[in-house]
């Protein structure tokens, strides 16, 4: 049988019978076997039984092939067909099970870029090739095909077996291209990739910003570089973006279906490749998933208390976003399981407190389903605060806190512009016990580089970029918090909301030293409330003061947002029609990209 195809100018045969046995075989290692680069004279006619360069030899031992730009003639084994515009628009081979080297410094495999070549190749056939030598996202291959053919005689695909953590991530690059398996079980870290370009991020064990564990310094920075040892992305065999279905978990992603942080990953079996900085898997084989972070219906929280209170960020609550309704439903459901006395939140629309207001929507969405109309909400009368598009507030149920202080917030110094979100305060007193307590809720600057000053650079700590910036709205946070701004010096503070810091860095032990304690510290639980780069760590805290820290009873960072994959989330944007359905639920999961904090008291202990 034969079949006939384009390849550019030339005619492509793929000759899948008569092509002649084992004969064929790789050239001695001069790089010019069988190669054409340099040579005006007409090539000879490519067969099953020529001489060929190996891939050793055009791979070489280095990030890029010595033989970039020549033209070579190769053989080997099919392994994997990721062929048609769809998936990867080539594929892959590797050496015959006869001539593999398993001590090899240099791969043993090419990627064969073919986007003309749109039937299915068998796999474990031998194949030969002349192509260009080329390096780009699929690592080194080949392109500008001349020729192409399948051989009678097979090979058994030999694969290469990994574990993580490896030693360092630059040996990966001794298997690009070829057949790899990882033989431990691993955990999904990270999913910001997979609504996009169906990618996960998978490690060995799950990965912790240095910085929730370590204080700034070498130390955390040297750990932040060595994490790509112990992780890998799980690629899905194609290059298109907003993939419809998403194959992960097997066999599509729906929230029915779903994949969160920490759930297991076994049987990856695949190519392995380099693209976009980092190494990826594209199996072969269906992998398998296991569901290890459970969904729970509410967060955690254990014992006898009067006071709850809870750091909520709303993800821009805009009334004008075009998704708005869908946001504000997994909203109210959020808050309905949390049932709080007091939030403070953050990434609220800077509009005011007027009735066309945001904060005056939500108040008024909660309220509507719930017995008479217990949300109110702390009004600062301006009409925006600070100069932010986004703003923090403070809302609470009027049937078990009262407002007792002088309602405050701070927008001077490092809170006059943009850069950081004007801290508010209110003093409030526990219906029943006459306790009182002052919340302060807060919004510092993100971790994003920008600005030429030196306090928006990253100090290479660990810390990332505007460390300085937040380490001065820090202290005049505290400055600010000595004046008793609610007029009301006796209240215990309890200081809530972002402060893109995690545990170790230095905002969170500046509001230590000031006689705080961050309410995390006081509990056995793993908590975290942020997912980046598939490292975990908690950006939102509740700091409760040093003296009434005893009246902690529990407290929780409620897994409901950061451990769901983005496509749950209210956004239409980057879903077919089909996708909006089959992913959104009006509950409370992923109604932000934060997670909730939560803490009980028993404020008869204040």
């Amino acid at each position: 049988m034969e079949i006939q195809k384009s390849l550019s100018a030339l005619a492509l045969i793929v000759l899948i019978s008569g092509c002649g046995g084992g004969s064929g075989g790789e050239g001695a290692g001069s790089g010019s076997g069988g190669g054409t680069g340099g040579n005006e004279e007409t090539p000879a006619e490519l067969a099953c039984g020529g001489t060929y360069t190996p891939f050793s030899v055009i791979q070489g031992t280095g990030n890029e092939s010595p033989l970039v730009g020549q033209t070579v003639d190769i053989t080997g084994v099919i392994h994997a067909d990721f062929t048609g515009s769809e998936r990867l628009d080539g594929f892959f081979v590797q050496s015959m099970d006869y001539l593999f080297d398993s001590e090899s410094e240099a791969s043993q495999g090419l990627f064969i870029y073919a986007p003309s070549v749109d039937e299915e190749l068998p796999i474990g056939r031998r194949v030969v090739v002349r192509g260009e030598v080329s390096e780009g996202n699929m690592g080194t291959h080949l392109r500008n095909l001349e020729d192409l053919e399948v051989c009678d005689d097979t090979s058994d695909v030999i694969v290469t077996t990994l574990r993580f953590p490896v030693t360092e991530s630059a040996m990966l690059e001794r298997y690009e291209n070829m057949a790899v398996r990882i033989e431990n079980d691993m955990v999904v870290a990270g999913h910001h990739n997979l609504q996009r370009y169906g990618e996960l991020y998978i490690a060995s064990e799950m990965l912790w910003q240095p910085t929730e564990t370590l204080a700034p310094g070498s130390q955390a920075q040297s750990q932040l570089d060595a994490f790509e040892t112990r992780a890998i992305v799980l690629d899905d065999g194609s290059n298109e973006q907003n993939p419809d279905p998403v194959i992960y978990p097997t066999a599509e992603l729906s929230f029915d279906n779903p994949v969160r942080l920490g759930d297991g990953v076994s049987q990856v079996e695949g190519v392995l490749t380099e693209a976009f900085n980092s190494y990826r898997i594209h199996p072969t084989q269906a992998p398998q998933f296991e569901t290890l972070n459970v969904r729970t219906s509410e967060p955690s929280l254990a014992g006898e208390g009067d006071l709850k209170i809870a750091s909520v960020n709303l993800l821009n609550y805009f009334l004008d976003n075009e998704d708005f309704t869908q946001q504000q439903t997994k909203l109210v459901s959020l808050f309905s399981a949390i049932d709080a006395d007091v939030y403070a939140l953050q990434e609220l629309e800077n509009n005011g407190f007027g009735v066309d207001s945001a904060l005056v929507n939500l108040i008024d969405e909660l309220n509507s389903g719930v017995e008479g109309t217990p949300f109110r909400f702390v009004n600062l009368d301006v009409s925006e605060i600070g100069a932010a598009n986004i703003t923090n507030a403070l809302i609470y149920r009027s049937d078990r806190v009262t407002e007792v202080g002088i309602a405050s917030f701070l927008d001077e110094g490092s809170f006059s512009f943009q850069t950081h979100r004007p801290p508010v305060a209110q003093t409030f007193e526990v219906i029943g016990s006459g306790a009182r307590f002052t919340l302060v809720g807060n919004h510092i600057r993100s971790r994003n580089c920008g600005g030429d000053a030196e306090r928006f650079q990253d100090q290479l700590d660990g810390q990332g970029c505007a460390s300085i910036a937040r380490e001065e709205a820090t202290q005049e946070l505290l400055a600010w918090l000595e004046t008793a701004p609610t007029n009301d010096a006796d209240a215990p503070v309890i200081i809530a909301g972002d402060f893109n810091s995690y545990s170790m860095e230095t905002p969170a032990r500046l509001i230590e030293e000031a006689s705080f304690t961050n309410a995390k510290n006081l509990v056995d639980k793993e908590v975290y409330s942020y997912v980046f780069g598939g490292r975990l760590g908690s950006l939102d805290h509740i700091f409760v003061a040093n003296e009434v820290s005893a009246a902690l009873v529990d407290m929780d960072i409620w897994r409901v947002n950061a451990d769901e994959p983005s496509a749950f989330g209210y956004e239409s944007a980057f879903k077919s029609e089909e996708q909006q359905v089959l992913y959104y639920n009006s509950g409370p999961y992923r109604s932000s990209d934060h997670n909730p904090v939560v803490i009980l008291l028993d404020s008869t202990k204040f």
